[in-house]
């Protein structure tokens, strides 16, 4: 922030961002992958190759592709779909929670903070449940659990103090 009184003027201005350019800004990175998905499903479509991701079709075709770059194509659905679906869970810090704390600050700016981190918590403690029993993975439940521990810390803290939250405070260890 520089003020009106300085030598270097006033070009750098103390703007504050709206809630709608952060939740764009988080929107992006997801609907670019969304966007790179449907290019290659587009290219699968008018080429006629038979594409899907775990049995599910995408594209329908003669054709189906073989080697090196049906793993291509298969990694760049999945790294864009799956991944994006996931990134958009409301869970802090991924985009989704992102987005969430956003709106849930729109909604209610005195509580909003507090209620967008309970919202994170149960959905990564019930994400981490799900992918350690249903799917078998350690890593999911793993890392989802590390999700909701840090927002469980974030919680104890003057909310929105300490951690990943920024502003300080919070119980010291």
């Amino acid at each position: 922030y520089d003020s009106p009184w300085s030598s270097f003027g006033s070009s750098f201005k103390n703007r504050r961002e709206s809630p709608w350019t952060h939740i764009i800004i988080s929107a992006a990175g997801p609907a670019a992958g969304f966007l790179l998905a449907g290019i290659v499903i587009l290219y699968l479509n008018v080429g006629g190759i038979a594409g899907d991701l775990y049995n599910i079709p995408l594209s329908f075709g003669s054709k189906t592709l073989t080697g090196p770059l049906a793993v291509f194509v298969h990694s760049m659905l999945w790294v864009n779909i799956l991944w994006g679906m996931v990134n958009l869970l409301p869970i802090y810090p991924l985009d989704g929670g992102q987005i969430a704390r956003e709106i849930a600050k729109m909604v209610s700016p005195y509580d909003g903070l507090r209620m967008s981190l309970w919202i994170s918590l149960v959905t990564a403690a019930g994400v981490g449940l799900l992918g350690f029993q249903l799917v078998g993975s350690m890593f999911i439940g793993i890392m989802f659990a590390y999700f909701a521990i840090m927002n469980w810390q974030e919680l104890q803290g003057p909310f929105g103090g300490g951690g990943f939250g920024g502003g300080g405070g919070g119980r010291p260890w």
